[in-house]
């Protein structure tokens, strides 16, 4: 058995750290909060007549958070898609958000 008070049997189980980033997620999310709040979306982007956001894996989470915050007051349909090709009702009124983490996905 472990002992987890004991901080190298932790840093053993845990080598990516992903303890820290949980116990840091309740300010990261307010941060992000705070961030969203102060921004102000630039008028040639309102024009658009839906929003798809786009991404593989957990980089698109973000998106469907988004998503689901917006869709109460949103004025035009906003998608998630996870294809590495665009589908064809894109177009120059589609506003397309790439979501990455690593910024290296295949299909940015």
């Amino acid at each position: 058995m472990t002992n987890l008070d004991d901080l190298n049997a932790i840093h053993r189980l845990d080598p990516n750290g992903m303890l820290t980033n949980l116990l840091e997620l309740p300010d990261q999310v307010e941060d992000g909060w705070n961030k969203v709040q102060e921004f102000a979306l630039p008028s040639h982007y309102i024009k658009h007549s839906n929003i798809l956001i786009t991404g593989s894996g957990s980089s698109v989470a973000v998106g469907e958070i988004v998503k689901d915050l917006l869709m109460p007051t949103a004025k035009v349909p906003i998608l998630i898609h996870r294809d590495g090709k665009l589908p064809d009702f894109v177009d120059a009124k589609t506003l397309v958000i790439g979501m990455s983490y690593t910024g290296s996905n295949r299909e940015m």
